[in-house]
C-alpha cells in the first residue's frame, strides 16, 4: 500500500493514475485479510466487491474522457463538468467513493479494516492512515483539475486523436448516408448503404 503513494502522487497520466489507486486497495484488502478475525475477514470481502464496481465506473468515466479529450494526460483533460456533465460527474462521483469519502462502501469497509487490527497493531494502523490520507488528497487534487475548469481540448461531443498514450485508432469507412461504421470486432471496416 505504501508503495502505491509516490507513484499515485506524481502520476500524469489517468489510466495509470487509477491502476496505481488499484495497488492502494489491493493493500487494503490484504490488510483486512491479515488483521484477521470475522471483522477483518468481512472488511475485506466488501472491500473487494466495492472496489470492483467503484473502479469499473471510473475507468468509463475516464475512458470518455479520454475520447473526448484525445490524451490520457492528466493536465491536459480540463473542464469535464462543462464538457460532459454525465462523464465528469460519474468521474468525480466514482473517485470520491475510490477514495475513501463517507457514506462510500469504500469508506466503511477501510474503516472495518482499520477497527479489526487497531488493538493488535497500531503502529501498522497510523501508516496505514496516512498513507490514506495522502492517497485521499492526491486523488482528489488530481481528478478535481479534470473535472473543475475551463474546458480546453474537451469539446462537447467531440474525439479528437491528439495523443491517446500509444492506443491506435480502427480505420473508418463512410458510408453513402454520412455514417461511420466499424466491423463489432474492430478488425475491419464495412459499410452499410449503397453509394450515391
Amino acid at each position: 500500500m505504501l508503495v502505491a503513494v509516490p507513484f499515485l502522487l506524481a502520476q500524469r497520466d489517468v489510466k495509470r493514475l487509477l491502476g496505481y489507486s488499484s495497488v492502494e486497495h489491493v493493500g487494503v484488502i490484504a490488510l483486512g485479510l491479515g488483521f484477521g478475525g470475522k471483522l477483518g475477514t468481512y472488511a475485506a470481502l466488501l472491500h473487494t466487491l466495492s472496489h470492483g464496481v467503484a473502479k469499473a465506473l471510473v475507468f468509463c468515466a475516464a475512458g470518455d474522457a479520454v475520447q473526448r479529450c484525445g490524451s490520457r494526460d492528466v493536465q491536459a483533460i480540463r473542464g469535464l463538468l462543462a464538457a460532459a456533465p454525465w462523464a465528469g460527474t460519474l468521474l468525480l462521483l466514482g473517485i470520491l467513493a475510490l477514495a475513501g469519502m463517507p457514506p462510500s462502501a469504500i469508506f466503511i469497509s477501510e474503516l472495518l479494516v482499520i477497527r479489526s487490527g487497531i488493538l493488535d497493531h497500531p503502529g501498522v494502523v497510523a501508516g496505514v492512515l496516512a498513507a490514506m490520507v495522502a492517497i485521499f488528497a492526491g486523488l482528489i487534487h488530481q481528478v478535481g483539475r479534470m473535472v473543475y475548469g475551463e474546458p480546453g481540448a474537451v469539446r462537447r461531443g467531440e474525439a479528437r486523436g491528439v495523443d491517446t498514450g500509444g492506443a491506435r485508432r480502427r480505420p473508418r469507412a463512410r458510408d453513402g448516408g454520412g455514417r461511420w461504421l466499424t466491423s463489432p470486432s474492430g478488425s475491419g471496416v464495412c459499410s452499410v448503404g449503397g453509394s450515391r
